[in-house]
């Protein structure tokens, strides 16, 4: 396993932001991945999450992009 620093999380998710054709933007990726990571501490999987309760850009972004 390997553990990425904040840097190179940084960098993947600008690169999948991208690939998904949503302008990348340091602020939307730091977003995203906060969002995941509230997921992650709270145990919540991807499929944990229920999408019909997700209310902002960044909680849909996030859901879309976690499995990545």
């Amino acid at each position: 396993m390997v553990v990425a620093g904040d840097k190179e999380q940084l960098r993947v998710m600008m690169a999948l932001l991208e690939s998904k054709g949503i302008p990348p933007s340091h602020r939307n990726a730091k977003a995203i991945l906060d969002q995941i990571r509230k997921w992650k501490e709270l145990g919540l999987g991807y499929l944990g999450i229920r999408k019909q309760n997700l209310k902002t850009w960044t909680e849909h972004r996030a859901y879309e992009l976690y499995p990545e």
